[in-house]
């Protein structure tokens, strides 16, 4: 019989082994779902990849090098072996910070006599997500249900990673020398990692962006929201929705506009129109990014048709894509409009016609999809 292997590494501690067996979530979805994806995605690519070679002629060299990456008739070509590994490290990275982060939690949890809440600390440079931004220092009870705790607003939604490649960590906040009864000096504080250095830890990201320059400020916030922002419309905090979804600008304007008009209806009144705006603006969000997916693939057939029946269809879903266009357009429009409106009940039927049109710009970039996917079978 073979002698056994000892364990060489470092013993993992035993909150770190119940997250890595709870298979937690990663941006909502299990880790091996997300492989899952990415098997799919890469087969997808190879496939789309050889027809493409076949229908250029090509030698079996050249197919490869569309598979690992090179130069083909002088074209530098990435290769899909490269992006897949680049997305593989991705969620690699992303679901690591998510056991680590889970496990910190629950060591927070189980240490509830001297950690009494936990905070979210980003990373402050410019690559830094805006969602990640409005994070930065929210501060949440050590128990169950996690509630923020005032000025803190926003939800945990089970804490970071908020996205792929988040750098994002939590950091406990424990009780005082007061608090726990013992007669000594306060620790004095620490410090936290920035692109200038070390900084002290109690530096939030809205006083490190005032140290910057107008140009850093509008490069990572974009020059509206960093409008906004300086001029005290909104707060940091209020770059995402309680979903911890980023709000584009000219939602965020609309609702600084709104806070800035004279007040014609009841304060409740007046939120219930943010919520339902907030509401029809993330179905006009979620709208764009379809039809975002289905002009790239309508721009691929485009190229390929070649044949009257083929540019017939190419022209078919750009017309399906420009009808997707003018509902999300208008959409934005009656979502500025309803957040103006001091009747809720006529901002809610626009809200509600915005979200409608959402769906409707969903399903033209659905015929603009269907039609670019019938050059290929022509």
């Amino acid at each position: 019989m073979a002698e056994q292997i000892k364990f060489q590494g470092e013993e993992l501690d035993a909150n770190t082994l119940r997250a890595i067996s709870s298979n937690v979530l990663v941006e909502g979805a299990r880790p091996i779902l997300w492989w899952r994806k990415q098997a799919n995605d890469l087969h997808t690519k190879f496939m789309r990849e050889m027809r493409t070679s076949l229908e250029n002629g090509e030698s079996a060299a050249k197919a490869a090098t569309r598979v690992t990456g090179g130069t083909i008739a002088g074209v530098q070509v990435p290769g899909i072996i490269q992006t897949s590994k680049n997305n593989a490290k991705t969620l690699s990275r992303t679901a690591l910070n998510k056991v680590t982060n889970e496990a910190r939690v629950r060591s927070f949890e189980e240490n509830d006599d001297v950690v009494k809440a936990m905070k979210q600390i980003s990373t402050l440079d410019n690559r830094t997500s805006q969602i990640c931004i409005a994070y930065d220092g929210q501060v949440w009870e050590n128990a169950k249900g996690n509630k923020p705790i005032p000025p803190s607003t926003l939800p945990f939604n089970g804490g970071p990673p908020r996205h792929f490649n988040c750098r994002s960590t939590l950091v406990p906040v424990l009780k005082s020398w007061e608090e726990l009864d013992i007669p000594a000096d306060e620790l004095s504080s620490s410090t936290r990692a920035s692109m200038d250095g070390q900084v002290p830890e109690d530096t939030t990201f809205d006083a490190f962006l005032k140290s910057k320059g107008k140009a850093f400020q509008d490069d990572i916030l974009g020059p509206t929201k960093a409008k906004l922002w300086r001029s005290g419309k909104i707060t940091l905090a209020q770059l995402v929705d309680f979903r911890g979804n980023p709000l584009p600008a000219d939602q965020l304007l609309a609702v600084a506009e709104a806070k800035r008009a004279p007040k014609k209806r009841p304060a409740t009144d007046e939120q219930k129109t943010i919520a339902a705006s907030t509401r029809a603006g993330e179905a006009v969000a979620s709208a764009e990014e379809v039809v975002s997916d289905a002009r790239k693939e309508v721009t691929a057939a485009a190229k390929k048709a070649k044949s009257r029946a083929q540019k017939a269809s190419a022209k078919a879903a750009n017309t399906s894509l420009a009808s997707a266009d003018e509902s999300l357009a208008a959409a934005r429009a009656l979502i500025k409009v309803a957040l103006k409106d001091a009747d809720f009940d006529r901002a809610r039927a626009k809200t509600a016609a915005a979200r409608r049109l959402s769906t409707a710009a969903k399903l033209s970039a659905g015929a603009a999809v269907a039609a670019a996917a019938s050059v290929e079978q022509e």
